[in-house]
């Protein structure tokens, strides 16, 4: 006959001291440890495997409530501690719903804006960020979960009622202001996918992705004509830098150099010394600096002789690498450069003959003049615009950047600018 397990008392429990477990019957145990803290261990057998389960510490639970606990886990039946284990999953798995759906799409706005802006280079860029989805995002859909929003959702916000400025008549956002809209639906879409990472959430279905489904439910926009930068006439272009030649203050130093190197005005603006050889005869603009993004090497420009004077006469300020500073030892601005070609006498050529030619113009003057005057290559005249080749194998087999071919060119169109008009003698390009 089985010999019965003595059970054990409150007042047992309560004066034992010896190391080791104290069996109170039903698999209920009391564990003492050498350093005389006591414990409830539950063991049991399953599947011919015996385990331990720890029920808590003493005295916190007394004798009385461990045995209700084992009581407990025997009517349950099954493995206690993997029911514990999965219970403990479940809790997790609703704790990670539960801040799911409680992360806002406004909230998603903000921690995607600290996380990622930092990495746009450019800070009207970043400002134009924020500004487009607080100002047409952020009121309507702001307060809903960034994970439950609908398409019925991105709609709201792509065809919120818009009023242009002096126009009485309102327009859905989508169609009166085309460029905001695109844009704002991207950045929609990218904080919707960053709120999915965040949450840990796989194959999210984006409502704000321009897929078949949203394209059907947005209205077409109309083709609207293409617009290019006005540019001053090749005619022009010698007698406009007659008039400018004479001018001798920093935005005028600095158009003046935009114009013979035909680079864009944020690379004027944002020239260094540093990029710039010792005899001034090549300024290297850096792959960072560029507004092609995908462009992994420096632009090297060659600086013909009247580029070459002009930054040997361009005083240096102590302290400050830029080659065109502000007052305040900062880049100029781009209205600077502007202001002087729409102060200018001149108009724009056709079919912008209506407007004042624009600094970015004189890239597609230059270009004109290149085609209808010299016998230079296609591809050196877009390589002086730094343009990207668009065919990938002309790309990746065509390494050289044609420096001395450029240089020649550059040289050509300087002293047409300089010439005086005579057009006709620059055809000796080879």
């Amino acid at each position: 006959m089985a010999r019965l397990t003595k059970r054990l008392t409150a007042v047992k429990v309560q004066g034992l001291k010896a190391k080791g477990l104290h069996a109170d019957g039903d698999g209920l145990y009391l564990k003492i440890t050498a350093t005389g803290s006591k414990s409830w261990i539950y063991r049991f057998t399953i599947a011919g495997r015996t385990r331990d389960m720890g029920l808590g510490k003493y005295p916190e639970i007394g004798l009385s409530g461990a045995r209700i606990a084992v009581q407990s886990l025997k009517e349950k039946g099954g493995d206690p501690i993997e029911a514990k284990a999965l219970k403990r999953l479940a809790a997790q798995n609703a704790t990670a719903e539960s801040a799911r759906v409680a992360l806002t799409f406004s909230e998603a706005c903000e921690r995607y804006l600290a996380n990622k802006l930092a990495g746009y280079r450019n800070a009207k860029h970043r400002q134009q960020w924020t500004n487009t989805l607080t100002a047409y995002a952020v009121p309507i859909i702001g307060g809903k979960a960034a994970l439950t929003l609908s398409r019925r959702d991105i709609l709201a916000v792509l065809m919120q009622p818009h009023r242009k400025a002096k126009q009485p008549v309102e327009a859905p956002l989508w169609l009166g202001l085309p460029e905001t809209a695109s844009r704002l639906r991207g950045r929609v879409e990218k904080v919707i996918d960053f709120a999915a990472a965040h949450e840990g959430v796989e194959d999210h279905l984006n409502p704000a992705r321009l897929d078949g489904a949203l394209k059907m439910l947005l209205p077409d926009r109309p083709v609207a004509p293409e617009q290019h930068f006005p540019a001053i006439s090749i005619a022009d272009a010698p007698a406009f830098m007659r008039n400018l030649q004479p001018k001798e203050s920093l935005s005028a130093r600095a158009l003046k150099f935009l114009i013979y190197t035909v680079t864009r005005s944020g690379d004027v603006r944002g020239a260094r010394w540093s990029e710039v050889d010792a005899g001034r005869t090549l300024w290297t603009i850096p792959a960072e600096r560029m507004k092609v993004k995908s462009k992994t090497q420096p632009h090297r420009v060659p600086l013909s002789a009247p580029a070459h004077d002009l930054l040997t006469s361009q005083p240096r300020i102590a302290g400050c690498d830029l080659i065109f500073p502000s007052m305040q030892g900062k880049p100029l601005s781009d209205m600077a450069l502007s202001e002087l070609m729409r102060g200018s006498k001149f108009t724009a050529a056709p079919p912008y003959q209506d407007r004042k030619p624009t600094p970015h113009g004189w890239r597609s003057t230059f270009k004109d003049w290149a085609r209808e005057n010299t016998r230079a290559p296609a591809d050196v005249v877009e390589l002086c615009l730094a343009h990207k080749n668009p065919d990938d194998v002309e790309r990746a087999y065509g390494r050289s950047d044609l420096l001395e071919l450029r240089r020649e060119l550059m040289d050509a169109w300087a002293a047409f600018c300089d010439a005086g008009g005579n057009i006709v003698t620059l055809r000796k390009f080879a």
